[in-house]
């Protein structure tokens, strides 16, 4: 299980907005979000943090937050599912923080990891939390991987709209 410590980190921020279009959240940095093939091996576990500030409209549409393996059309790890945020918001926080641990490799190989996007309403209120779990999803271990983190906004998306990712860091525990 070689090779542990931060594999990137963000210096540049990343913004989703006024976009109903899947599109990245990850911005400039140092290192690479890329896994190498056969990094994943059984019980190798990396952990991506993530953070920023997100903004709506007073009628707000839906957002998906995704975890991705393999890229922008790779397989999706963890996301959210279409969720309606409250409406109306500016500048407000958001956190995500996982733990992803393969089970199996090869073609078949498969990850496990449960997270939330945790989120403000309000400067003062108590976060609110949408879960983002897998049980298991199957992929190509023996492939390189780009690890994505993205958003879309849903119909009716307008320039309120947005996400900004202001840190994003890869690293490998083990």
């Amino acid at each position: 299980l070689a090779l542990s410590g931060i594999l990137f980190t963000q210096t540049g921020n990343g913004i989703v907005a006024n976009n109903a279009t899947e599109a990245s959240l990850i911005g400039t940095g140092f290192g690479s979000t890329t896994l190498s093939p056969n990094f994943l091996v059984p019980g190798k576990t990396i952990r991506i943090t993530a953070s920023g500030l997100y903004e709506t409209q007073l009628v707000p549409v839906t957002l998906n937050v995704r975890l991705r393996l393999g890229g922008l059309n790779g397989t999706v790890i963890q996301a959210t599912g279409d969720q309606t945020p409250a409406g109306a918001l500016t500048s407000q926080w958001w956190r995500y923080m996982t733990d992803v641990v393969c089970t199996t490799t090869g073609a078949t190989g498969s990850i496990i990891g449960q997270s939330g996007w945790e989120h403000q309403t309000t400067p003062t209120a108590a976060p609110l939390y949408w879960a983002m779990t897998n049980l298991g999803v199957t992929l190509d271990t023996t492939t390189a991987l780009i690890v994505q983190f993205t958003a879309d906004w849903g119909a009716g998306v307008a320039a309120a709209d947005s996400m900004m990712c202001t840190s994003f860091t890869l690293e490998s525990i083990n």
